[in-house]
C-alpha cells in the first residue's frame, strides 16, 4: 500500500514538472526587431506579437547566439513558406499565449519543410 502512495506521489510530481505546450506548425507572417534588442513574431497559432528572444541580452534561457539563429530561420520560414513549430515549457495553450514582453520564453523553435 505504501508503495501504490510513494508511486502516486511521484507521478503527480513528475506531471506538474513536465507541461508544456505547443505552437505547431504555424505560418510566420511577420518578424519584427526592435531597437532595444526584442524579437517578436506573429503567426496563425496566436495572431498577435509574441516576443521570442533579445539579440542584445540573453532572455531566460535564450542566448544571442541563439537569438539570432532564430531570428534567421523565421526569416527563412517567411520568405520560403515553410511552417514552424514553438515550444514553450509551462501551462498555456498557443491562442491564449502572452503578447509582446510579456510572453513566455520558447524552449525551442524548429522549421518543418512541409
Amino acid at each position: 500500500m505504501k508503495l501504490r502512495a510513494v508511486l502516486g506521489l511521484f507521478v503527480l510530481l513528475v506531471s506538474s514538472y513536465s507541461s508544456a505546450f505547443y505552437c505547431s506548425n504555424v505560418t510566420v507572417s511577420d518578424v519584427l526587431m526592435y531597437s532595444d534588442g526584442s524579437v517578436k513574431i506573429r503567426h496563425d497559432g496566436r495572431n498577435d506579437f509574441t516576443q521570442i528572444c533579445n539579440l542584445k541580452n540573453d532572455w531566460g534561457d535564450v542566448t544571442i547566439t541563439m537569438c539570432a539563429m532564430w531570428t534567421s530561420s523565421l526569416q527563412s520560414a517567411m520568405k520560403n513558406n515553410l511552417k514552424a513549430t514553438i515550444y514553450y515549457p509551462g501551462d498555456g495553450t498557443c491562442p491564449t499565449l502572452a503578447t509582446y514582453g510579456s510572453s513566455p520564453v520558447p524552449g525551442y523553435i524548429g522549421i518543418q519543410n512541409y
